[in-house]
Order: structure tokens, then C-alpha cells, then sequence
């Protein structure tokens, strides 16, 4: 409900949750696929057939992107609002890569989906207020 009331630490715990729980959501297709299917023909689901999954997955990063454009609107701070909303957006381009290199395949896909990926990870590392780049160890 992000778009329609300001959003709170609760809010925000709870889109970060669901963002680690991306795969349990793409898997939600899968499931009732099998399902449907009798147990029988596992084959005919998965991601090369579905861009359901692709969507279910997307959903998370998306929620979190519609908190950060939300926050953005309501203390007109760029940093960090915008900046995460970007994160989440190549979050959500790096999905579709994947899912259309899954469905179509090919080199080219690839190419697109590795560069989305690469991107996405070099710039959500590089995200604490000071510019240091987060590491553990």
C-alpha cells in the first residue's frame, strides 16, 4: 500500500523480508504447476516456460521500488530514496534478463542478462551513505 500512505520502519522490514524470500515467490508457480500436472510432467513447468515465474519473482523489488519512490515523495531527500529505488529497478531488469534468457535463449540474451546482472551487483554494493563499499569479512 506503499503509493497511498507514507511508509514506516515496519513497512520497510517487511518489503526487505520478502525480498530475500524472491525465489520462494517464483516458486509459488512452479508448485501449482506440478500440481496441475499430476506430479507426472515436471518438465513442463519451470522457468523456460513461464514468464509467470519471472513476474512472481519481480514483485518484491518492485514493492520495494514503489517504498522508495513513496518515501522520495514524502521527504524529497534524492539520497537515499532515489538511489535504493534504482537499486530495486535494476533489481527487476536483471529478472526480465533472466527470464528472457531462460525462455529464448541464445547469446545474445546471455550477453543482456550478464551485463543487467553485473551492473545491478557493482552498484547495490556500493551502497552505504559514505561511499565505502560494504565488505565482509
Amino acid at each position: 500500500m506503499a503509493p497511498f500512505y507514507p511508509v514506516e520502519f515496519r513497512d520497510v522490514f517487511l518489503g526487505d523480508i520478502y525480498c530475500s524470500l524472491r525465489y520462494a515467490f517464483e516458486s509459488i508457480e512452479l508448485f501449482f504447476c506440478v500440481y496441475i500436472n499430476g506430479w507426472a510432467e515436471p518438465e513442463d513447468c519451470g522457468s523456460s516456460k513461464s514468464r509467470l515465474m519471472a513476474f512472481l519473482s519481480a514483485l518484491p523489488p518492485m514493492w520495494r521500488a514503489i517504498q522508495c519512490i513513496r518515501r522520495y515523495y514524502d521527504t524529497r531527500s534524492f539520497f537515499p530514496h532515489l538511489a535504493n529505488c534504482a537499486k530495486y529497478l535494476l533489481f527487476l531488469f536483471m529478472i526480465v534478463g533472466l527470464s528472457e534468457y531462460r525462455i529464448i535463449g541464445g547469446e545474445m540474451t546471455l550477453s543482456v542478462f550478464i551485463f543487467l546482472a553485473t551492473f545491478n551487483t557493482l552498484y547495490s554494493s556500493k551502497s552505504s551513505p559514505t561511499g565505502a563499499y560494504n565488505v565482509v569479512g
